[in-house]
């Protein structure tokens, strides 16, 4: 059963890891432009996220009967890593709410103008906030595969 629940947490992670990097790809594109391609983009990586966060508790809160990742989520500041990326990504999702009925140009407007702010620079934080979370999953992951390979010995 253990390996089971490592099998769905792995299949998350990975899924999870993809989302993110095409995200952070989208962000990293807007330092330079504001395009139509990468608003599709963002919006593609926000649908997927809000699927794979439903998903949590059928696929991971079982792999935390078995495992403590706490210290990994303290080292790379995980929950607060993760307040960032919710709130962002609510934030999106509101834009794309208030804007999509009326004109899609107009959700990417208002979306570069969110992102790309002077003083707080959205874009930026968030992408780091994401790189804290895959260095989570990337150590969390590591840590699953080398407790496998021992187990096969």
């Amino acid at each position: 059963h253990k390996l089971e629940v490592v099998e769905k947490a792995m299949s998350w992670y990975q899924e999870t890891l993809d989302m993110y990097y095409m995200l952070q790809t989208a962000l990293k594109e807007y330092d330079k432009d504001c395009n139509p391609i990468t608003v599709q983009k963002i919006q593609v990586a926000c649908m997927k996220s809000n699927k794979l966060f439903q998903e949590t508790e059928s696929r991971l809160n079982s792999l935390y009967l078995y495992y403590d990742f706490s210290e990994i989520e303290k080292k790379y500041h995980g929950r607060e890593s993760m307040e960032i990326i919710n709130r962002s990504l609510t934030l999106i999702a509101k834009i794309g709410q208030e804007v999509n009925a009326i004109k899609p140009s107009e959700f990417a407007e208002q979306l570069c103008e969110t992102l790309c702010e002077e003083r707080v620079k959205v874009s930026h934080m968030l992408a780091d906030a994401i790189d804290n979370q895959v260095f989570i999953i990337v150590e969390i992951g590591q840590k699953l595969r080398t407790e496998y390979k021992n187990y096969l010995k």
